[in-house]
């Protein structure tokens, strides 16, 4: 069967949606094209690339509501384009908002049918949309929508009984092993003997960083070789550095920024444990959390906030610990009791690389998909 790959970031494009869309791509059975949204590298990319990728421009220079038009108009564009050249029979939709609509048209038009595969916030957005019959109509003729967790499936039984919905195991490829050890110091620190805590995510309030600081504040009563590192930019940076100087952890909060995969991996290794505290604000919220999986496959424990699909990503009292995304305190007992336990901490190293290498594979996601649309 010819499959379109309908989606808006696509590899080079670094991101957790961006990587399942390659992977399910290098995957799929039979011949395939893409389409997606232009981005840094992607010439180079799309020239070694298997199959052909037609890329059309963000417009992101453009005012959002004028953005939105002219790249509905390209995409509508490419997919005219691409089904003269390319009589595809089946759409993965890589994106709900983006690109179910045109998918939804071709299908009414031409009868191809479709899949969209979704990741929990667009989900959540649907609750205030202004067209909520034009979504659950698109959603119902899907010939199946997946889905990354259980509360999104349980949100879409609600929303569109008549949708056909799938959960699919989230893939996570973990990243490469580090070439050399961390640096000593790090950063203008030694880490050398210390505890240390990673968090690794882009810094915005969903991601809870605030509420780890302050974890750190009470964890340093009981530690004092205790360090956090905090990997990632955004706009939130600012007042947490100010929060950790007013917590009086400024010397043990240690923020990297944006660095490369190499000082990452190195970061993964030296962890003793790994926690984001996410938590929902709003219809923003975490929809599964493949750096659990990452860090888990380096064998390292893990502390989740209990949202969104964190859940489906720490299993709690297994790889990890579920924590309450709002209670400083209740953090700092679920670290402490990793950092105090040496065997807990062996056991769940243990529990995360199973996961990681058993369950969370790209060839299992990828096969729970084939299954659900009788591909074989």
């Amino acid at each position: 069967m010819r499959t379109l790959f309908f989606v808006r970031n696509f590899p080079p494009e670094i991101g957790g949606v961006q990587g399942v869309l390659g992977q399910l791509a290098s995957r799929w059975p039979g011949e395939f094209r893409v389409i997606a949204l232009a981005c840094p590298g992607d010439a180079a990319h799309d020239r070694a690339y298997p199959a052909k990728i037609t890329r059309i421009p963000s417009f992101n220079s453009l005012p959002g509501p004028l953005a939105l038009i002219f790249r509905q108009a390209a995409l509508l564009i490419a997919l005219v384009k691409t089904w003269r050249s390319f009589r595809f029979e089946r759409i993965v939709c890589g994106y709900l908002q983006t690109n179910g609509p045109l998918a939804f048209l071709w299908n009414r038009f031409f009868g191809v049918p479709y899949v969209v595969l979704t990741y929990g916030m667009e989900l959540m957005r649907l609750r205030h949309s202004r067209a909520p019959r034009f979504w659950k109509a698109v959603l119902r003729r899907a010939e199946l929508v997946t889905t990354i967790a259980q509360p999104f499936s349980d949100f879409l039984s609600e929303f569109e009984p008549k949708a056909r919905v799938e959960k699919i195991p989230m893939g996570c490829v973990a990243s490469e092993p580090a070439k050399s050890k961390l640096p000593e110091p790090y950063r203008g620190q030694s880490l050398t003997g210390r505890r240390v805590i990673l968090s690794v995510g882009r810094l915005v309030r969903r991601k809870g960083f605030d509420t780890l600081i302050s974890a750190v504040a009470h964890l340093e009563e009981k530690y004092d070789d205790l360090a956090c590192v905090i990997v990632g930019r955004g706009p939130e940076e600012t007042r947490l550095k100010t929060l950790a100087k007013e917590k009086g952890v400024e010397a043990r909060v240690i923020f990297t920024g944006g660095i490369d995969d190499e000082e990452l991996a190195q970061l993964y290794e030296r962890a003793d444990v790994f926690a984001l505290i996410s938590r929902s604000e709003g219809d923003d919220v975490e929809g599964f959390g493949l750096v659990f999986i990452e860090a888990g496959a380096r064998g390292v424990p893990v502390v989740g906030g209990n949202s969104g699909g964190v859940a489906e990503a720490v299993k709690d009292g297994a790889g990890g610990f579920l924590v309450d995304p709002h209670d400083p305190k209740d953090v700092a007992e679920k670290i402490s009791a990793i950092l105090g336990d040496a065997d807990l901490t062996a056991r769940m190293g243990a529990e995360g690389k199973r996961l990681a290498t058993k369950i969370h594979t790209f060839d299992n996601m990828t096969r729970a998909l084939m299954n659900a649309l009788e591909i074989r």
